[in-house]
């Protein structure tokens, strides 16, 4: 009976739950939204304002609320190149939670291991139609944890759809996938071997349990397997330190000026990956 209960909560969440969309802003300045992730704002639009203003489209991983999502989605994505700076919006497709958390587990399972075979999620097909509807503009895909599933499984339905662009960027941070697996589906829909190389990065720390001992990436599963707690427990976990990080991380992944301050930097538990190789990067 309990059993049924969360095969239940998965099932619902799989098939018969709706994503949303949200629009991603900061309140304030850059500067104040990283150092107060409470200051990041998400505002619902509609399927078709997620196509057109998506020029950026995260997509969240487990046991996060559309608020927890935001955050994540505003410290994940990467600087604007030009002007040094967080971008002014992010799109969100952001994924209700389950209804029992061992039901939101059951989810991420299935999106990994079965769906290509049993029946994409609502999620999945969600994703690829956004990316599909931003036909060949520019557009950056950005995954965190059980997203970067969900961004694997769109690029594979995409592709079977025949949906190919090359102004594409995908970035998957915390990934719950292997870093081939991921590019690999990323390559069906870009194609130009110089994009794949620049334009698709999976990054993780090597003490991620997601990345790590869920995934299959190389790392360290001992220290992996030691955090796991801390997954569970807290906001700045290895797990949850991507992009500019957050307040009390041990390690972040790109700490810029202004923002969270590491508390004991160790640049030789990142992994970057970039078109399926690793980038080395030096202390």
């Amino acid at each position: 009976k309990e059993i049924t209960v969360h095969t239940d909560a998965a099932y619902k969440g799989m098939f018969k739950t709706d994503t949303k969309f949200y629009k991603v802003t900061c309140q304030t300045t850059p500067a104040e939204c990283l150092k107060d992730p409470k200051l990041v704002k998400t505002d619902e639009i509609t399927r078709e304002e997620a196509k057109r203003d998506g020029k950026i489209i995260a997509v969240n991983g487990i046991l996060n609320d559309a608020p927890r999502a935001g955050e994540l989605a505003y410290q994940n994505v990467p600087d604007n190149l030009e002007t040094g700076q967080k971008p002014s919006s992010i799109t969100l497709m952001h994924i209700p939670q389950a209804d029992t958390v061992l039901g939101e587990i059951f989810v991420a399972g299935y999106e990994k291991l079965f769906a290509s075979t049993l029946g994409y999620t609502i999620a999945d097909e969600t994703y690829a139609d956004l990316l599909q509807g931003r036909g060949s503009e520019p557009t950056l895909s950005l995954g965190h944890s059980r997203g970067t599933i969900v961004q694997r499984n769109a690029f594979d339905i995409a592709s079977s759809q025949g949906y190919l662009n090359n102004n594409l960027k995908i970035d998957g941070v915390g990934g719950a996938v292997g870093s081939g697996d991921y590019t690999n589906s990323a390559a069906k829909i870009i194609r130009l071997e110089k994009n794949i190389r620049d334009n698709v990065t999976l990054t993780y720390f090597a003490n991620d349990p997601v990345a790590v001992i869920a995934a299959g990436n190389p790392g360290d599963a001992l220290a992996a397997f030691k955090e796991f707690f801390n997954v569970l427990t807290k906001d700045n976990s290895a797990h949850s330190c991507y992009g500019t990080g957050a307040a009390g991380c041990a390690t972040i992944a790109n700490p810029v000026p202004g923002g969270p301050i590491p508390t004991n930097q160790d640049p030789n538990l990142i992994r970057i990956y970039r078109g399926g190789e690793l980038v080395i990067k030096k202390p």
